[in-house]
């Protein structure tokens, strides 16, 4: 999910294919933000190659709710996407995803 994610917000995944894995709010609040096309990616979203995941840490808040922490290398720099994911109605969804802004100089 976080790979797909940032591989959206870099215009090279269709929006459209993380819709089944996040719930309609989820993914109605995130529309604003995804690009259309890559002209319009930020330079900090850019991907110059795939993102490698590096690691994953997710915390079982309740029965019906996990909240995970998923770092990435991505080009010279590191990534990090935060995701809840909740029982939503007999299935898992994810309800947020976020990428927190990086430091200064960070890629």
């Amino acid at each position: 999910m976080a790979i797909a994610y940032l591989e959206i917000m870099a215009a090279r995944r269709s929006r459209q294919q993380l819709a089944q894995w996040v719930s309609a709010d989820c993914f109605h609040r995130l529309l604003p933000r995804f690009p259309k096309n890559p002209r319009q990616v930020p330079a900090g979203q850019a991907l110059s190659m795939p993102p490698a995941l590096l690691r994953v840490r997710a915390q079982r808040v309740n029965p019906k709710l996990y909240e995970a922490v998923a770092l990435f290398r991505c080009g010279q720099g590191i990534r990090v996407v935060t995701l809840q994911v909740r029982e939503l109605h007999g299935a898992w969804l994810v309800t947020s995803i976020e990428q927190p802004q990086n430091r200064p100089g960070a890629n």
